[in-house]
């Protein structure tokens, strides 16, 4: 599966389970932040990041929170959630992480 692929469907399922959660969401479709989120008078930034494994230091994030978190400043808060990206041939994670 392409990596657009996978950072589109983990996106679906977090604005899912923010509506769920009594969230109003938006999808922005390809632009920055990757959606909306709505409740309770605030309107959150919401960020999905790519874990890339890299041999030897293991999952690492692309984009580091903070770096993420200051480029959305006028927003009330950043909900941020992850998703791995696809682990090339030769490359073995030393153990599992949850997303």
């Amino acid at each position: 599966m392409v990596t657009t692929e996978n950072h589109e469907k983990r996106l679906k399922e977090v604005l899912s389970e923010l509506r769920r959660e009594g969230y109003r969401t938006l999808d922005l479709e390809r632009k920055c932040p990757d959606g909306i989120a709505l409740k309770d008078g605030k309107i959150f930034a919401v960020e999905i990041l790519g874990k890339k494994y890299k041999k030897g230091h293991g999952w690492t994030n692309r984009y580091s929170v903070r770096a993420k978190k200051s480029i959305y400043h006028m927003f009330d808060d950043v909900i941020i959630r992850t998703f791995k990206y696809p682990i090339t041939k030769g490359e073995t994670p030393k153990f599992p992480l949850e997303t």
